[in-house]
């Protein structure tokens, strides 16, 4: 399945559209205002809430996200190891995300096989991406990951700044 993630061209909390390759909306990602941890929740078109993420607070030497599930229970912490990439902690399965080339392109493994990419698409105005993930995957917690790969992404660039 082949997913696009756009922030929204103005958005003050950070909320994004999920677009499957017809268009169509499939997720809707809502961010909190004025949130320091950048909390944002991943609902399906019905509005049911099906995963969060957030930023932790405070980080030693890289940054890292959680994943939560629909209840508040955290299942997830992608951390970024400095070398290798970006790494699930927590999780049932060994999920990794490969660095990319110039950090455009990443390659999703579960379990030591490739399930998919993320790739950042160029833009001047918004961040975007496109999600290839599996079709036996569960699509919405592997947006959920994405979420969390930009909150890191944005995290580590506004401390360079």
């Amino acid at each position: 399945m082949k997913l696009f993630i756009k922030n929204k061209f103005f958005s003050l909390c950070g909320s994004s559209f999920v677009t499957n390759e017809a268009g169509e909306n499939v997720y809707r990602v809502k961010g909190k205002w004025f949130s320091p941890t950048r909390k944002k929740i991943v609902k399906d078109m019905q509005g049911e809430t099906l995963y969060k993420v957030r930023n932790k607070w405070f980080n030693f030497f890289f940054n890292k996200a959680y994943i939560y599930d629909a209840e508040g229970e955290k299942i997830a912490k992608l951390t970024n190891d400095g070398i290798t990439g970006l790494k699930l902690v927590d999780y049932p399965d060994n999920i990794t995300v490969s660095r990319g080339v110039f950090k455009l392109k990443r390659e999703i493994c579960k379990n030591g096989e490739c399930i998919g990419y993320v790739t950042r698409n160029l833009s001047f105005f918004r961040d975007s991406f496109t999600l290839e993930i599996n079709d036996n995957e569960d699509i919405a917690f592997f947006v959920a990951l994405v979420i969390a790969i930009d909150n890191i992404r944005d995290k580590d660039r506004s401390e360079r700044n």
